[in-house]
């Protein structure tokens, strides 16, 4: 799917959304279910099998909630110890 596609899309389905991240369909449905990523019922009979639609806002609003910042510094790189051959001490003798 090309990247000018991802920002025209108005609505996305579960199955999109799961393919988007590589993760399953329930994943995203879990999220949903509990109210992080908001969606529509779509489906036309409520007493059966439900079909969820998710608006491209909140679609966005959700991964953007989610973002990990980068981090402040870089690690500290530490230098290995170099031992001299001499100086070896042996644990086991």
């Amino acid at each position: 799917m090309a990247s000018a596609e991802k920002q025209t899309k108005d609505y996305w389905t579960l199955q999109e959304i799961a393919e988007r991240w590589n993760c399953s369909h329930s994943t995203v449905l879990t999220h949903c279910h509990t109210g992080e990523l908001r969606a529509v019922d779509v489906s036309t009979n409520r007493r059966k099998r439900s079909h969820y639609i998710v608006p491209n806002e909140s679609l966005l609003a959700f991964e953007q909630s989610r973002e990990t910042p980068p981090p402040e510094r870089p690690a500290i790189r530490r230098n290995r110890l170099k031992v001299r051959p001499g100086e070896v001490i042996e644990f086991f003798t």
